[in-house]
């Protein structure tokens, strides 16, 4: 399961998906700080199935998790040179352009 948040501005839509157990969370590796904040990860607690479908329909998505970061992979939408680590935690942002 994830935890998948979407924000809509009138101009972006950017979806957050993040495997569930890493919500609230903080990784810290030199003077990079990954931070999973409730506020802005956590909104809806989904399955697989719904976490794309919500990553299809964004402009911007950013996920962390392995199984977040490899849903996204296997999909297409993540590129694995995107995938960066902070203390062996995955995630990956990616502008998803239609053209």
């Amino acid at each position: 399961m994830f935890w998948v948040k979407v924000h809509e501005t009138s101009n972006v839509v950017i979806v957050t998906v993040v495997d569930e157990e890493l919500i609230g969370k903080e990784f810290r590796e030199g003077d990079v700080v990954l931070k999973i904040d409730e506020y802005f990860f956590k909104g809806e607690r989904v399955d697989e199935d719904i976490a794309l479908r919500r990553m299809e329909g964004a402009d911007v998505i950013y996920v962390i998790g392995e199984r977040a970061v490899k849903l996204a992979e296997e999909a297409g939408l993540v590129h694995p040179m995107a995938v960066k680590r902070v203390k062996g935690i995955p995630h990956a942002q990616t502008i998803l352009i239609e053209g």
